[in-house]
């Protein structure tokens, strides 16, 4: 049976229990109501009697008194009792009594008098039960007579009245006693699934979502569980929402380039990706719930994210980093975030590191410089030995064919020129596409010596190979005879005449070394972090004399970067250099 079908038939046989006591008071009340009846018609009869006495005049005359006071009593149905304002017994019409009534009780005597009359219950000493006694003051001319007191039946009322009030604290008592068994039993059955749901309650109060409650039986407590459960679940369905949608933006600011850092609305830090970590040189665990001012960062940094909070804008500014001798520059910006209600609730800052790109800027700016200066130097050269020539020197047999043969190597030069930027802008931009393939060393050292042959053996250089005859790289097969060829040909002009240039291929774990080393003039130690930079020239007197371009390290280090290898170079004045080009045992191809 469901639960609340049993507590609805508990529920009835109570009301069924107060009905009855409800019908027993109201009882109750109807025979109070018929005593009171009783003792009204008494009170008036003993008006009447005094009244009746007052005008016969009997007081003087025993005889009529007495006969009179009989007639009333007999008309009455009742008992008169006459008593003198002293309380002694003047006359009793009771025919019952052997002999007259005691006198009046002093107290009750002197109630009536005060009162003027008096009404109570009394036990009948002759004929069982009770009786209603009703005395009144007999005035007469101002003058108090006596008190006459009516004695009549008070015809089972008592009894009843009695024995219903027994009969109604047995029930109250019968009545109480069910409803505390009633309620054990209804707290009894229901004390367990309550229990359980509690116990449920506090689970998930505690932060355990997995908590349900086992179904009960039938009825109100049954789908009160089902409900609750149902609420949970989607309550869990929204918590797993949002934690996937937190865990979601958090792996998007991880990846961030850019350093973000989120701090509350006491300017404690919440939460600070990896980018930052890397940029202010702090671990994530160090900073989380510190103050922005208290970890270390630098002043233009921390009051940036200050400046969001207390002005409730973005902010924005330019940050210089100094760490040691480096010293970046960062673009800082920082917003306020807000409530639906409009309170601030934290800010949010972002930075991004723009020395690269400020450092590429200039190298632009750069690039652009020295290649105006690289092209107008030829080409002024062209046209100041072109203008000579039209001036006469071209009829000197003398001049003529030499100014002509000028002319000539200026234009190689100013063609190699451009064909190394040509080559540089396509490596940069990805038009040198990569179409790696195994390529065998012995065969590639051989066909770049073959081209720098002719220049070191003018000058009397040495060039010497080592390598594996089985010796294979996997790279790009015309870039790798590229960069041979430059580095070779640079170990070759900067040499001395009977120099040694030395080619060798060592297999190295995880790919390829590929070394040239020379017995030139060197490098000096301030000029290596800049040698592969464009248009850069150590010497640049003898570098013009040499025919360089000052871009053939540059297109080595982008075609090596390109395979995902790296070029690195150890020199010392008046001893010579070794560049050294490592290439990945694989290389993806290029799309």
């Amino acid at each position: 049976m469901a639960v609340h079908e049993r507590m609805a038939r508990w529920m009835a046989a109570l009301a069924a229990g107060l009905i009855v006591l409800s019908a027993v008071h109201a009882g109750l009340l109807l025979d109070d109501a018929a005593g009171d009846a009783t003792r009204t018609r008494m009170y008036r009869g003993a008006r009447l009697a005094a009244t009746v006495l007052r005008s016969a005049r009997a007081w003087d005359d025993p005889a009529m008194l007495e006969s009179t006071a009989a007639e009333i009593a007999q008309a009455g149905a009742v008992v008169l009792r006459l008593y003198s304002p002293e309380g002694s017994l003047l006359l009793d019409s009771d025919r019952r009594r052997a002999s007259p009534g005691p006198p009046a009780p002093p107290d009750a005597q002197a109630r009536v008098l005060q009162r003027g009359w008096e009404s109570t219950v009394q036990p009948d000493p002759i004929g069982g039960g009770r009786e209603l006694s009703v005395a009144v003051v007999v005035v007469d001319e101002g003058q108090v007579r006596g008190v006459l007191r009516l004695l009549g039946p008070y015809p089972g009322r008592m009894d009843h009245h009695s024995a219903l009030r027994g009969f109604a604290v047995g029930l109250w008592v019968l009545a109480a006693a069910a409803a505390v068994l009633l309620g054990a039993a209804a707290a009894g059955m229901l004390d367990e699934p309550i229990r359980r749901i509690c116990v449920v309650a506090r689970r998930l109060r505690d932060g355990d979502l997995a908590a349900r409650i086992e179904p009960l039986p039938d009825g109100d407590l049954r789908q009160l569980a089902a409900d609750l459960n149902g609420a949970v679940d989607r309550m869990v369905g929204q918590v797993e929402t949002f934690r996937n949608e937190s865990r979601y933006y958090e792996a998007v600011l991880e990846q961030m380039s850019d350093a973000v850092v989120v701090v509350n609305e006491q300017a404690r830090i919440r939460f600070v990706n990896r980018a930052f970590s890397k940029l202010m040189n702090v671990a994530a665990g160090d900073v989380v719930d510190h103050h922005v001012e208290a970890i270390g960062l630098s002043y233009d940094t921390a009051t940036l994210l200050v400046r969001a909070l207390e002005q409730r804008t973005a902010q924005r500014d330019r940050i210089l980093l100094r760490s040691g001798a480096d010293t970046r520059t960062i673009i800082g910006v920082a917003a306020a975030l807000h409530s639906a209600e409009g309170a601030v609730t934290g800010a949010v800052g972002l930075y991004h590191d723009i020395t690269d790109l400020q450092r590429a800027d200039q190298v632009r700016r750069d690039f652009v410089s020295n290649a105006s200066h690289e092209l107008r130097t030829p080409a002024a050269g062209i046209k100041a030995l072109a203008e000579a020539l039209q001036a006469g020197a071209l009829q000197d047999p003398v001049k003529g064919p030499r100014f002509v043969d000028r002319i000539v190597e200026t234009s190689e030069r100013l063609g190699n020129i451009l064909d190394d930027m040509l080559t540089l802008t396509r490596v940069e931009r990805g038009e040198e596409l990569l179409h790696p393939e195994p390529v065998n060393v012995a065969a590639a050292f051989s066909e770049a010596l073959l081209q720098v042959q002719l220049a070191g053996a003018g000058r009397g250089i040495t060039l010497e190979r080592e390598c594996a005859p089985d010796d294979i790289v996997f790279a790009d097969a015309r870039s790798v005879q590229t960069v041979l060829v430059n580095l070779l040909d640079n170990a070759v002009k900067y040499t001395p005449p009977g120099g040694r240039v030395r080619l060798v291929g060592t297999s190295v774990p995880g790919g390829y070394e590929m070394t040239v080393s020379d017995t030139g003039v060197g490098i000096p130690e301030e000029d290596l972090s800049r040698i592969f930079e464009r248009f850069y020239r150590v010497d640049k007197a003898r570098d013009r004399a040499t025919g360089g371009t000052g871009l053939g390290l540059a297109i080595v280090k982008h075609i090596v970067e390109a395979h995902g290898g790296r070029v690195t170079v150890q020199s010392r004045l008046d001893e010579g250099s070794t560049f050294r080009v490592y290439l990945p045992t694989a290389v993806a191809p290029q799309a």
